[in-house]
């Protein structure tokens, strides 16, 4: 999977990361990451690295297969603030071709719906 562990700054913590091509703060308590592959069909999960405080770190993996993440971090008053996090990217294959069975072909889009 891809991740990475993120200061507060945007810069990579303790160089911990995979796949990761830049990550950068964009404002207070926004975060733009970029990977090394596109993330259509990916999901991603993000959680504060601090425990000292309580904050809500969520990610968001936009559509249309583009490589980058937006990860946002509020505290309890809802108000974005900056913070360490940890992300992780997990990337499911896509279908190729079609795939059989003992009744005949199915496509992908049946398989999966």
């Amino acid at each position: 999977p891809l991740f990475a562990q993120i200061r507060n700054d945007g810069a990579v913590y303790n160089n911990a990361s995979s796949g990761l091509v830049s990550s950068v703060r964009e404002s207070t308590g926004s975060y733009l990451l970029t990977f090394d592959q596109g993330l259509a069909g990916c999901v991603a999960v993000a959680s504060d690295l601090v425990f000292a405080s309580v904050r809500e770190v969520s990610v968001d993996v936009p559509s249309g297969g583009n490589n980058r993440v937006r990860v946002v971090s509020r505290n309890v008053s809802g108000a974005l603030e900056d913070t360490y996090f940890n992300v992780i990217v997990q990337c499911v294959p896509t279908l190729a071709g079609t795939l059989t069975d003992e009744s005949g072909s199915i496509t992908p889009s049946e398989a999966n719906p």
